[in-house]
């Protein structure tokens, strides 16, 4: 039997369509500190992402690629996994807390081509050293070939010329759209790993069909009301 297809990243298309939703707020960040607030509306989001989606394309990934995702908990985390899903590339979400060893591991089940990181994180007002702890992962992970960063404390960081690229340079003069790919209902979306106290983690792949089906869910919420996710990008729920 045939399965059907759908875009994904359609419910954002659909709704950037219109122009009373160009400017309304798609995203509502607080950050570390009460005083690091934005607001990111549903045409700057979809902007964003697809000139993200074209840093991904021009690398030379294609559909069924895996992208692995090691980001704080900023919005850049939520733009980089829409621009996967618009190309049909399953990202892999790594809690950014994890060693090394942890990432490398991840890395290296899901075959990652690219890396999608942050020079540092922040959490409770201490800094997470997160550009650091993918270079020492990735010296072991033959596969990837390289690592977008993106700037979030500034700080002063080790950039492999060969491999590493600031993402504010990469998305420079890239067109913001870029044409979504059809995806069968069975295509995987994303896979999620268990924290490993077991032995070896275990990874988890959510497909299509089933976000798509989570997302149909919240069908009950109004335009103008919000939702609010404390869940880590790291945690299924943040997907939903």
């Amino acid at each position: 039997m045939r399965m059907p297809t759908r875009t994904r990243c359609a419910p954002l298309f659909v709704r950037v369509r219109s122009v009373d939703c160009w400017n309304k707020v798609a995203i509502i960040f607080e950050g570390d500190t009460p005083d690091v607030v934005r607001h990111i509306t549903y045409g700057e989001l979809l902007r964003s992402v697809c000139r993200l989606a074209h840093v991904l394309r021009d690398e030379g990934l294609t559909k069924g690629d895996t992208v692995g995702i090691y980001m704080p908990h900023i919005p850049e985390a939520a733009i980089a996994m829409l621009a996967c899903a618009r190309l049909g590339l399953p990202h892999s979400v790594i809690f950014g807390g994890f060693s090394a060893e942890a990432l490398r591991s991840r890395l290296i089940d899901t075959g990652c081509k690219v890396v999608i990181t942050a020079d540092e994180g922040k959490r409770a007002g201490k800094r997470v050293p997160l550009k650091k702890t993918v270079d020492e992962a990735v010296e072991e992970c033959p596969l990837v070939r390289r690592v977008v960063v993106f700037m979030h404390t500034g700080s002063n960081i080790s950039m492999n010329p060969a491999r590493d690229v600031y993402w504010h340079d990469a998305v420079v003069n890239k067109r913001p759209y870029i044409p979504p790919v059809a995806c069968s209902a069975e295509d995987p979306l994303f896979l999620l790993y268990t924290s490993g106290s077991t032995g070896k983690p275990k990874g988890l792949m959510h497909t299509t069909v089933r976000s798509s089906i989570s997302l149909a869910d919240q069908r009950h919420t109004k335009p103008g009301l919000g939702r609010v996710s404390c869940a880590r990008c790291s945690f299924v729920q943040a997907h939903f």
